[in-house]
């Protein structure tokens, strides 16, 4: 991973503890944080899979993935959203709480379904769908852009939204 960290600023990275409640009952789990995603970590809940997680519930919003990339891209997607949508990922303590943002299409490129032949934007609730399903394609290690590709705009798009 040290060598792919160059692809995004380091210092916007932490680490904190999160309580989750897995099958076998609650535990706390370390954590890794980002400044720019307020509300989310990704998590490693079992050994080899990572999760994005919100920090206050405890709760899995994102599929498992084996490369934390993966999981810190869809937490920074999902920085995106609640930055671009106006809410805050720390106030979500259920589902229904996002129902409002459900209909509104991502602010980040890549993401469209296509519906009588036409191209769309993925709508939030499709791309949560698709986040929790597992549908990504980017697990593949022969891609053209991987992951933290994906990060260093993501980043730069927060930033810029900030502004």
């Amino acid at each position: 991973m040290s060598d792919q960290i160059e692809h995004t600023d380091s210092t916007h990275w932490g680490e904190t503890s999160v309580d989750v409640t897995l099958q076998s009952g609650p535990k706390s789990v370390r954590a890794a944080t980002h400044d720019l995603a307020p509300g989310l970590a990704v998590t490693m809940c079992g050994f080899g899979w990572f999760e994005v997680t919100t920090q206050a519930t405890g709760n899995k919003i994102s599929a498992r993935y084996e490369r934390f990339a993966s999981a810190a891209r869809d937490m920074l997607q999902a920085a995106l959203m609640a930055k671009t949508y106006g809410f805050r990922w720390e106030d979500v303590k259920h589902g229904s709480d996002l129902e409002p943002h459900f209909g509104k299409p991502v602010p980040f490129d890549g993401y469209y379904t296509i519906s009588d032949g036409e191209k769309k934007p993925l709508t939030f609730k499709d791309w949560i769908v698709t986040m929790n399903g597992g549908l990504s394609d980017d697990e593949f290690p022969w891609e053209e852009e991987g992951p933290w590709d994906a990060l260093a705009v993501l980043e730069d798009q927060l930033q810029e939204a900030d502004k």
